[in-house]
């Protein structure tokens, strides 16, 4: 993908564009951190890269999608951006042929390093100053934070990832402007809180949200949280239902939330697992095997019951919720070993008791 992206730069510049791979992924090629997400900032407009690739298409908000020889790349024209609306968008923005300016309307310092088509790195803010001293600074203003509330969950999420320490102008910054999160849409605050959350340096992350007093604007509660896996973290952390989050996930959530309330069970850890009852064990700071507990449980799974449906109904006239009654009494005498999971032992026992 980075060989690709430098071919791109090579033919705009061979068009007499000037051409940069710019923001995390020169900073993180620095850091030695692998990464696939890669930027390129361009002098070319959107109507100039239509004449020299096939597919590109505009997005919102001046940046373009570039698919070339199989990979997807954002970019966008340098520019320049005054009055922002709604604490997150520009209003104005003017093209330009600078890459200072362009670096100029960025977030912070260590975001501005380039790479150039001959695989140079262009530093014209010092960014690998700052990325040596493990720092993150804004460019220009305290403004800047209010222009864009979004900037605060950045510094936070970097800060946590590179295990970066935030310098003092920023500090005060996010402290001025940190009630503007309020207006941030909750989708952009799941996707920087979730890799916060995700980061091996999680725990980081949450004390610094926890310092700056971030959580009513977040709608979180981060006491006490203990640092599991990302939707076991959700279920200690959730408020209200602000959040999105797929059907997949958002059943998972309630299940742990349901769980952890709950003193642990065997038949519990049948229905639901060793992934779900491990995290919900880990929430409540517990230290059993369940691993074990799982491999030993006589049953995993309803189908390995000695008898099935039509047994059942040879032994009593039952009608479908008696079915399902009679199904989860078996299950619960089986995995509490007080019967044995034979077919005989098992018909006689639902012929004396129904």
């Amino acid at each position: 993908m980075y060989e690709t992206a430098i071919e791109i730069i090579k033919i705009l510049k061979q068009k007499n564009f000037k051409s940069y791979i710019v923001g995390g992924y020169p900073r993180d090629l620095y850091l030695g951190i692998e990464s696939d997400d890669i930027d390129i900032c361009t002098s070319a407009k959107y109507e100039d890269l239509k004449r020299i690739f096939d597919e590109i298409e505009n997005n919102k908000y001046n940046s373009y999608k570039l698919k070339y020889k199989g990979f997807e790349y954002e970019i966008t024209t340098f520019r320049k951006e005054k009055k922002y609306i709604k604490n997150r968008f520009p209003k104005e923005v003017k093209y330009t042929k600078s890459l200072k300016k362009d670096l100029k309307r960025r977030d912070f310092i260590m975001n501005t390093l380039c790479i150039d088509e001959n695989e140079r790195y262009v530093d014209l803010m010092n960014a690998r100053q700052d990325i040596d001293k493990k720092i993150i600074r804004l460019i220009g203003s305290k403004k800047r934070i209010e222009e864009d509330s979004l900037r605060i969950l950045r510094a936070l999420r970097f800060a946590t990832v590179l295990n970066f320490k935030i310098d003092k102008k920023l500090d005060n910054a996010i402290e001025k402007y940190k009630q503007n999160l309020e207006y941030l849409s909750f989708d952009r605050k799941k996707q920087e809180l979730e890799k916060i959350l995700k980061s091996k340096n999680a725990k980081y992350g949450i004390r610094l949200i926890k310092e700056y007093k971030l959580e009513k604007y977040l709608r979180i509660n981060l006491k006490d949280v203990v640092v599991t896996n990302i939707n076991g973290i959700w279920a200690q952390i959730l408020t209200d239902d602000s959040y999105n989050f797929n059907k997949q996930d958002k059943k998972e959530i309630d299940k742990l939330i349901n769980l952890k309330e709950k003193r642990f069970n065997l038949y519990d850890l049948y229905k639901y697992g060793p992934y779900i009852m491990s995290t919900v064990e880990e929430i409540k700071r517990q230290k059993k095997d369940i691993e074990k507990l799982y491999e030993e449980l006589p049953i995993k799974d309803r189908d390995e019951i000695k008898i099935n449906f039509q047994d059942i109904c040879k032994v009593i006239d039952a009608n479908n919720s008696n079915i399902e009654i009679i199904y989860e009494d078996l299950e619960k005498q089986i995995i509490y070993e007080k019967l044995k999971n034979t077919k005989r032992t098992l018909l006689k026992y639902i012929k004396e008791k129904y």
